[in-house]
């Protein structure tokens, strides 16, 4: 386990050494970055889940700027842990970079990147208690692991959307238990109004 967490950790430094120069200026032209990971690809789900986005959302998809899309996948751990691990790290560094305000995962991704919830938003801090009966939200936790990732069976405070009954999402992704996470930094806190639109949407898909 250590040896690959040192590996990780030296692709990680290698990845942003060659890219953290070159992410900024994309970032700073989208109106919302948002991230889907998924076990494995789905031949032309990208461009489908993008062309849903831009015709739901004009006013986020404008001649100035457009909503980031991107869809990662995170293998097999099992079956292909190196390509797995390609994909954990991909996604590390997009965390570390700031490229990620909206995540889109399963529950396992969501417990791997979340820093036992303290990585995402509560979710109270995007929508009143009001606004999530209104849209009929279902608050997801967390999974809370210890220092030496063990489970503790705790679970964090609320802070993901299920999107379970999401058929946009789960139909052209394959995926059966997708969870909505919004990355808590300040990024995403000044952008807080685009991200809300962009979730009100998603959760009408």
């Amino acid at each position: 386990m250590k040896r690959i967490v040192s590996v990780i950790s030296l692709i990680l430094v290698t990845i942003l050494m060659l890219t953290g120069c070159s992410s900024g200026g994309e970032t700073a032209k989208s109106s919302v970055n948002i991230a889907v990971t998924i076990p494995f690809v789905v031949e032309g789900a990208e461009n489908e889940f993008k062309a849903m986005l831009e015709k739901g959302l004009p006013e986020l998809n404008t001649e100035e700027e457009k909503m980031l899309v991107q869809v990662l996948s995170t293998g097999d751990t099992k079956a292909d842990p190196m390509s797995a691990m390609a994909g954990m790290t991909k996604i590390t560094t997009m965390f570390l970079g700031k490229e990620i305000e909206i995540m889109i995962c399963d529950a396992d991704n969501a417990q791997r990147h979340g820093e036992n919830g303290s990585a995402y938003m509560p979710l109270d801090k995007l929508f009143t208690a009001e606004e999530q009966a209104e849209l009929g939200i279902e608050a997801l936790t967390v999974a809370v692991a210890d220092d030496a990732g063990n489970p503790t069976g705790e679970r964090s405070a609320a802070v993901g959307i299920s999107l379970a009954d999401c058929e946009g999402v789960t139909n052209i992704f394959k995926m059966s238990d997708p969870g909505l996470y919004v990355i808590d930094m300040p990024e995403a806190e000044a952008n807080i109004e685009n991200i809300r639109t962009a979730i009100r949407y998603i959760l009408s898909m």
